[in-house]
């Protein structure tokens, strides 16, 4: 187990009198519950906070920069598993000296309770991102290992009354804190948007949706496709742009190629620098099954980026149907066709508005401001 060494002198310097906070997380690949814990580490106040960050599964992107900022570990559990982990686990706690054991994901919740609570951290804290779970029995261990934390966090009302009704977690114990994402602020010149427009082979007038997410079934990228394919007759100009990589990009790729769309639908892969690709963009789809948040959907509506995405999780929270952006029904081609399809005929006055709105509830609830200033009121409580 090694420490990755590039740490900033002065986090270092005088840490007795900050907080030391471990992040503990099942992986650290890039992920929506890994980005905003990367952004909770990046944007502490290091007055007052010391993080220590560390992934059950061995190191991955998301990890590897949180590791240029702050200690960062992996202990290395993979397809192996090999009960090691846990004692090495709680050799860091105690070495360490934690005064807080943030965890995220449901293997690092229910590990990080039990170890948290035998190794004697004084407060900890589980973030919950999803209503579902995937079985029964994961519902069961968090309900029964609720009494070892101090503090559940939710990242939208519908899963705090959906774990409230369950009986997972005592109603005084449980918070919501949305997430928040950071306002981009770097403007895109037309020049920059032309070039990367030419290089895509899109012509100026094309109509462009965008979607950002991993490619993963839960995801429903293959319902965004088959509301292209209905599309393509009315708009046949219309591209898509898919930012992210997955299992699924080669069951989406076969589809495409059925459909005969190869010229409308571009995989783009994972791309860290998004912001080239919101401003080029007309309208922003989130196809989701299952959604815990949508953090994707608050990053289309910080970038001015008019936002589609399903009726599911705790999308409900972020878009005000027809205020601040349109909801589409999940699992249905036809309704996310529908949709598009009004949106491509609202004129410049009517998009302007609703991407005000978005704008303006993004500043409100969503800001990466408001997030960090909530997580850290709840450190220091």
């Amino acid at each position: 187990m090694l420490w990755l060494k590039n740490i900033s002198n002065y986090m270092e310097e005088n840490s007795n009198n900050k907080k030391k906070i471990m992040f503990l997380i099942t992986g650290s690949e890039i992920g929506g519950a890994e980005i905003v814990v990367k952004n909770i580490i990046f944007n502490l106040d290091y007055e007052k906070f010391l993080p220590i960050f560390v992934s059950i599964r061995p190191l991955g992107k998301i990890g590897e920069e949180i590791g240029r900022r702050c200690k960062a570990v992996s202990l290395d559990v993979n397809k192996k598993f090999n009960l090691l982990f846990l004692w090495k686990l709680y050799k860091i706690i105690k070495h360490e000296e934690i005064d807080i054991l943030h965890c995220h994901l449901f293997h690092a919740n229910l590990i990080g309770r039990i170890i948290g609570k035998i190794s004697g951290v004084p407060f900890i804290i589980s973030t919950i991102h999803t209503d579902n779970f995937g079985s029964a029995l994961r519902y069961f261990l968090l309900k029964i290992t609720d009494f070892l934390g101090d503090k559940t966090i939710v990242v939208s009302q519908k899963i705090k009354d959906e774990l409230i009704k369950r009986k997972i977690v005592a109603p005084d114990k449980i918070k919501v804190i949305y997430n928040g994402v950071a306002e981009n602020k770097k403007i895109v010149t037309e020049d920059e948007l032309n070039k990367k427009k030419e290089y895509l082979k899109i012509e100026k007038n094309y109509p462009i949706i965008l979607s950002v997410g991993r490619l993963n079934k839960i995801k429903g990228h293959i319902y965004l496709i088959k509301a292209l394919n209905i599309l393509k007759i009315k708009y046949p100009n219309l591209r898509l742009l898919l930012i992210g990589d997955g299992p699924e990009k080669k069951i989406l790729e076969n589809k495409i190629g059925q459909l005969g769309l190869s010229k409308n639908i571009l995989f783009l892969g994972e791309i860290r620098d998004l912001d080239i690709y919101y401003q080029l963009s007309d309208i922003f789809v989130l196809p989701s099954i299952n959604e815990g948040f949508g953090l994707s959907v608050v990053e289309a509506m910080s970038n001015k980026l008019l936002a589609i995405a399903t009726r599911v999780g705790g999308v409900p929270e972020i878009i005000e149907e027809g205020i601040s952006g349109y909801m589409a029904n999940p699992e249905d081609e036809n309704s996310i066709a529908h949709v598009i399809d009004r949106i491509l005929n609202l004129n410049e006055e009517e998009k302007k508005v609703i991407i005000n709105n978005a704008y303006l509830n993004f500043k409100s609830k969503f800001s990466l401001e408001k997030m960090i200033s909530n997580y850290e009121s709840l450190y220091l409580s």
